[in-house]
């Protein structure tokens, strides 16, 4: 008896379901898309990226405006050199345009590299700067960014609140110098800080307390020495 051979299984076709598939849809498989096809979707990319970093540009720009005064003074008033405080700005600025992702960077970032930029350089020279008599240097002679006319010595209140200032711990002090003369927000203090907004907002509360008592407590002291 003769064996009879089974016919092999149809496949599928891999775009209508049936065998086999006809020269429109091999045609349609193998075929690349045409050139005309590609340089199009090519040319829209680029148009794209084009655009993104135009508006980026803009940003950046409108942001750098508005923020390199702020941290020029805040470095400024804490190395008490002109130079040093253009240097590390510009280096500020110079990181936020390296690693940008597509945006500017978040309220706070600029005080924060800033601070490492200057703990970098005081590692470096060895010292450290003693912030509050800088600052109280420059506001006597006025050439602190911001500030009006120097106040009269002889303002009783003024050297009031001098001295109470000068009775706060160190992180007081910067607490204090951040937020009133540099102008930097809670958001920004928080970030400069490591803390939660909440946690600043107390913070700058107990503060202001802790400066109107030592100014109740110092006021006699101020008066008999005018």
């Amino acid at each position: 008896m003769t064996a009879v051979e089974k016919p092999a299984p149809l496949r599928p076709s891999a775009t209508r379901g049936r065998y086999p598939p006809s020269s429109a849809e091999r045609l349609a498989l193998k075929s690349p898309p045409a050139p005309a096809q590609t340089a199009r979707a090519d040319a829209a990319r680029a148009d794209a990226a084009r655009a993104d970093a135009a508006r980026f540009a803009t940003e950046f720009s409108a942001w750098y405006t508005q923020e390199c005064p702020r941290v020029f003074g805040y470095l400024l008033r804490r190395t008490g050199d002109a130079f040093a405080a253009e240097d590390l700005t510009a280096e500020v600025f110079l990181l936020a345009w390296k690693t940008n992702d597509g945006g500017v960077p978040r309220p706070g970032w600029t005080f924060v590299t800033a601070r490492n930029l200057l703990a970098n350089q005081r590692r470096a020279d060895a010292r450290l700067v003693n912030l509050y008599q800088e600052l109280g240097s420059e506001i006597r002679t006025g050439t602190a960014p911001g500030f009006g006319p120097p106040p009269d010595d002889d303002d009783p209140q003024m050297r009031l609140f001098i001295a109470a200032v000068d009775k706060l711990s160190a992180a007081q002090r910067e607490l204090l110098m951040a937020r009133y003369w540099d102008e930097l927000s809670t958001a920004e203090c928080a970030r400069l800080f490591d803390c939660s907004l909440a946690a600043v907002k107390v913070r700058l509360h107990r503060l202001r307390l802790a400066v109107a008592k030592l100014c109740r407590e110092l006021s006699p002291t101020i008066e008999e020495t005018r």
